[in-house]
Protein backbone atom coordinates (compact mmCIF):
# COMPACT_ATOMS: atom_id res chain seq x y z
CA UNK A 1 0.00 0.00 0.00
CA UNK A 2 1.35 3.48 -1.34
CA UNK A 3 1.58 6.22 1.43
CA UNK A 4 -0.36 9.25 0.33
CA UNK A 5 1.93 12.34 0.79
CA UNK A 6 0.09 15.25 2.35
CA UNK A 7 0.66 18.57 0.55
CA UNK A 8 1.41 22.13 2.00
CA UNK A 9 -0.70 24.71 1.40
CA UNK A 10 1.43 28.03 0.14
CA UNK A 11 -0.28 30.78 -0.35
CA UNK A 12 1.12 33.45 -2.74
CA UNK A 13 -0.44 37.02 -3.26
CA UNK A 14 -0.05 38.55 -6.79
CA UNK A 15 -0.21 41.97 -6.60
CA UNK A 16 0.44 43.40 -10.44
CA UNK A 17 -2.08 43.13 -13.35
CA UNK A 18 1.18 42.32 -15.74
CA UNK A 19 0.82 39.00 -14.19
CA UNK A 20 -2.79 37.99 -13.34
CA UNK A 21 -4.80 40.64 -16.20
CA UNK A 22 -5.88 40.47 -19.14
CA UNK A 23 -5.30 44.23 -20.19
CA UNK A 24 -6.47 44.04 -23.75
CA UNK A 25 -10.20 42.95 -22.34
CA UNK A 26 -10.65 46.98 -20.29
CA UNK A 27 -8.04 48.65 -23.17
CA UNK A 28 -7.50 49.49 -26.58
CA UNK A 29 -4.55 47.79 -29.16
CA UNK A 30 -2.72 51.09 -28.77
CA UNK A 31 -2.02 50.77 -24.96
CA UNK A 32 -1.72 47.06 -24.98
CA UNK A 33 1.06 47.75 -27.75
CA UNK A 34 2.64 50.02 -25.42
CA UNK A 35 2.67 47.68 -22.25
CA UNK A 36 4.18 45.16 -24.13
CA UNK A 37 7.06 46.78 -25.89
CA UNK A 38 7.71 49.61 -22.92
CA UNK A 39 7.08 47.60 -19.59
CA UNK A 40 7.08 44.05 -20.02
CA UNK A 41 3.51 43.05 -20.25
CA UNK A 42 3.13 39.17 -21.67
CA UNK A 43 -0.60 38.35 -22.25
CA UNK A 44 1.01 34.26 -21.60
CA UNK A 45 1.02 35.67 -18.15
CA UNK A 46 -0.29 33.51 -15.17
CA UNK A 47 -4.08 34.64 -16.06
CA UNK A 48 -5.31 31.05 -15.91
CA UNK A 49 -3.41 29.69 -13.08
CA UNK A 50 -5.12 30.01 -9.32
CA UNK A 51 -3.26 27.06 -8.51
CA UNK A 52 -0.15 24.81 -9.03
CA UNK A 53 0.45 21.39 -8.00
CA UNK A 54 4.00 20.51 -7.27
CA UNK A 55 5.29 16.98 -6.01
CA UNK A 56 5.37 18.64 -2.32
CA UNK A 57 2.73 21.87 -2.88
CA UNK A 58 -0.31 22.82 -3.56
CA UNK A 59 0.28 26.51 -4.36
CA UNK A 60 -2.60 29.08 -3.98
CA UNK A 61 -2.49 31.87 -5.79
CA UNK A 62 -4.49 34.86 -4.47
CA UNK A 63 -4.87 38.25 -6.44
CA UNK A 64 -4.22 41.63 -4.02
CA UNK A 65 -8.24 41.73 -2.92
CA UNK A 66 -7.92 37.91 -1.83
CA UNK A 67 -4.79 38.02 0.38
CA UNK A 68 -6.16 40.16 3.18
CA UNK A 69 -8.40 37.39 4.37
CA UNK A 70 -5.60 34.42 4.44
CA UNK A 71 -1.85 36.06 5.02
CA UNK A 72 0.32 34.68 2.05
CA UNK A 73 3.83 33.57 2.51
CA UNK A 74 4.76 35.91 -0.29
CA UNK A 75 3.14 38.65 -1.92
CA UNK A 76 4.75 39.48 -5.40
CA UNK A 77 3.80 43.20 -6.44
CA UNK A 78 5.17 45.76 -8.86
CA UNK A 79 6.51 48.79 -8.74
CA UNK A 80 4.59 51.93 -8.68
CA UNK A 81 4.55 54.52 -6.61
CA UNK A 82 1.65 53.35 -4.84
CA UNK A 83 2.61 49.57 -4.36
CA UNK A 84 6.04 51.09 -2.91
CA UNK A 85 4.25 53.07 -0.71
CA UNK A 86 2.17 50.03 0.50
CA UNK A 87 4.94 47.82 0.59
CA UNK A 88 7.07 50.44 2.74
CA UNK A 89 4.12 51.45 4.72
CA UNK A 90 3.97 47.17 5.76
CA UNK A 91 7.84 47.44 7.22
CA UNK A 92 8.34 45.46 10.11
CA UNK A 93 5.44 43.01 9.40
CA UNK A 94 6.92 40.00 8.24
CA UNK A 95 5.33 39.78 5.07
CA UNK A 96 7.43 39.03 2.79
CA UNK A 97 7.15 41.19 -0.63
CA UNK A 98 8.90 40.08 -4.05
CA UNK A 99 9.31 43.31 -6.48
CA UNK A 100 8.22 42.39 -9.83
CA UNK A 101 9.64 45.21 -12.15
CA UNK A 102 11.44 46.73 -14.67
CA UNK A 103 13.58 48.43 -12.48
CA UNK A 104 14.81 44.84 -11.54
CA UNK A 105 18.44 45.43 -10.16
CA UNK A 106 18.45 48.93 -9.58
CA UNK A 107 16.55 52.11 -7.46
CA UNK A 108 13.04 52.73 -8.68
CA UNK A 109 12.75 55.43 -11.24
CA UNK A 110 10.01 56.73 -9.25
CA UNK A 111 11.30 57.09 -5.98
CA UNK A 112 15.40 56.21 -6.14
CA UNK A 113 15.02 53.63 -3.59
CA UNK A 114 16.59 49.99 -3.84
CA UNK A 115 13.90 47.59 -3.35
CA UNK A 116 15.12 46.54 0.19
CA UNK A 117 15.07 50.74 1.22
CA UNK A 118 11.21 49.80 0.22
CA UNK A 119 10.68 46.63 2.13
CA UNK A 120 11.02 44.02 -0.81
CA UNK A 121 12.50 41.30 0.31
CA UNK A 122 13.19 39.66 -3.30
CA UNK A 123 13.69 41.68 -6.05
CA UNK A 124 12.56 39.53 -9.81
CA UNK A 125 12.94 40.38 -13.26
CA UNK A 126 9.92 41.13 -15.50
CA UNK A 127 9.15 37.63 -17.03
CA UNK A 128 6.05 35.99 -15.90
CA UNK A 129 8.41 32.52 -16.66
CA UNK A 130 10.39 33.14 -13.67
CA UNK A 131 7.53 33.55 -11.50
CA UNK A 132 6.06 30.23 -12.50
CA UNK A 133 9.70 28.87 -12.21
CA UNK A 134 10.03 30.09 -8.70
CA UNK A 135 5.92 28.69 -8.01
CA UNK A 136 7.24 25.09 -9.16
CA UNK A 137 10.12 25.06 -7.09
CA UNK A 138 9.44 23.00 -4.32
CA UNK A 139 12.62 23.78 -2.28
CA UNK A 140 11.97 27.34 -2.04
CA UNK A 141 8.17 27.05 -1.29
CA UNK A 142 8.95 25.06 1.67
CA UNK A 143 11.88 27.83 2.66
CA UNK A 144 9.48 30.40 2.92
CA UNK A 145 6.81 28.25 4.75
CA UNK A 146 9.37 27.51 7.33
CA UNK A 147 10.92 31.67 7.07
CA UNK A 148 14.12 30.08 6.98
CA UNK A 149 16.53 32.46 5.57
CA UNK A 150 19.17 30.28 4.66
CA UNK A 151 16.89 27.63 3.28
CA UNK A 152 15.26 30.58 1.16
CA UNK A 153 18.92 31.47 0.06
CA UNK A 154 20.01 28.12 -1.01
CA UNK A 155 16.88 27.52 -2.70
CA UNK A 156 16.81 30.96 -5.15
CA UNK A 157 20.88 29.73 -5.38
CA UNK A 158 19.87 26.46 -7.03
CA UNK A 159 16.97 27.91 -8.75
CA UNK A 160 18.95 31.11 -10.37
CA UNK A 161 21.28 28.25 -11.73
CA UNK A 162 18.03 27.17 -14.47
CA UNK A 163 16.40 30.60 -14.95
CA UNK A 164 17.49 33.35 -17.61
CA UNK A 165 18.00 36.14 -14.88
CA UNK A 166 18.45 35.56 -11.08
CA UNK A 167 15.30 35.83 -8.49
CA UNK A 168 18.00 38.54 -6.17
CA UNK A 169 17.87 38.36 -2.28
CA UNK A 170 17.29 41.90 -0.64
CA UNK A 171 19.22 42.93 2.41
CA UNK A 172 15.47 43.15 4.04
CA UNK A 173 14.85 39.56 3.53
CA UNK A 174 16.57 39.35 7.34
CA UNK A 175 14.87 41.70 8.63
CA UNK A 176 11.71 40.51 7.45
CA UNK A 177 12.02 36.93 8.25
CA UNK A 178 12.60 38.58 12.00
CA UNK A 179 8.55 38.90 11.80
CA UNK A 180 6.04 36.56 12.71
Amino acid sequence: MQEKTIKEIVRIAIATPYLLENISESHDAEYVRKQIEMFGYDPNNLINERKIITDKNIVAIDTAEEHSKLRPHLMIIGCTRKSEKDVASRKGSGLLFARYSIFYGDPSDYTGNYPDDSGYALDMPKDHNIVKALLKHDDFLEAIVERDETKIKSALDNLNSIIAKPILVTSYLAEALKYR
